[in-house]
């Protein structure tokens, strides 16, 4: 059992949240800014769930930017492991991902939920957010963290309007002290393909999946 310890808005005034950012995103989101900012319980139609998994070696470039459009409403801290997250691993370790130390960004973009979570590794303790300066990782020995615990911070006062931190596609939002691991699980229509394979290499700013020949999904 995880227990959640709220932490309160974190919103980060010197971060760019200009009014362009602003209505750039209110004009692409309208349609899911009433859904997601009040919770709506009715569940979206048409679409489904994907995930990608992301490994970034340690010789890969080791930032992480915006893939897309979207808004991050709150971002929730899980100290944990700090396993190995190579592929092999990944295939003979169930529930790696689980176990090990991460931050899971939590939000919308345009086709419904979005979320992006930087993982942990083996000395790879240290995830950093350009936008949350408070938040501090590889703290799992400190008497003051629980690792049955998820730290829980919202980003609402960055945007009032969108109810979260605007984040703008190529923009870049942190990185680790070596390579990892990202993992995207996002919504989207039912005819969204992916345009990779498992094992194949991705370069930052390449297409990763389409909607109808139309360009969505970018690996940052």
């Amino acid at each position: 059992i995880i227990s959640i310890e709220k932490q309160g808005d974190k919103s980060l005034q010197k971060f760019d949240s200009s009014s362009s950012k602003t209505l750039k995103l209110i004009n692409e989101l309208s349609s899911n800014i009433p859904y997601y900012y009040f919770y709506s319980n009715t569940e979206p139609k048409n679409t489904e769930l994907y995930f990608a998994v992301i490994y970034l070696s340690p010789g890969d470039y080791h930032h992480y930017h915006s893939p897309i459009d979207w808004v991050c409403k709150k971002r929730r801290h899980f100290p944990g492991d700090l396993f190995s997250v190579s592929p092999y691993f990944q295939r003979n370790f169930p529930n790696l991902f689980v176990l090990n130390e991460r931050v899971a960004l939590l939000g919308y973009w345009k086709h419904g939920f979005f979320s992006m979570t930087p993982v942990g590794a083996t000395n790879v303790g240290s995830i950093k957010l350009s936008f949350d300066e408070e938040l501090v990782t590889n703290l799992k020995r400190k008497k003051n963290v629980d690792p049955h615990s998820c730290y829980e911070a919202t980003y609402s006062n960055a945007s009032k309007i969108l109810g979260g931190m605007p984040l703008i596609k190529g923009e870049e939002m942190g990185g680790f002290e070596l390579g990892s691991t990202v993992v995207l699980c996002f919504e989207a229509p039912r005819n969204f393909e992916f345009n990779v394979k498992i094992g194949d290499k991705v370069k930052m700013g390449e297409k990763i999946g389409s909607l109808n020949n139309e360009d969505h999904i970018k690996h940052n």
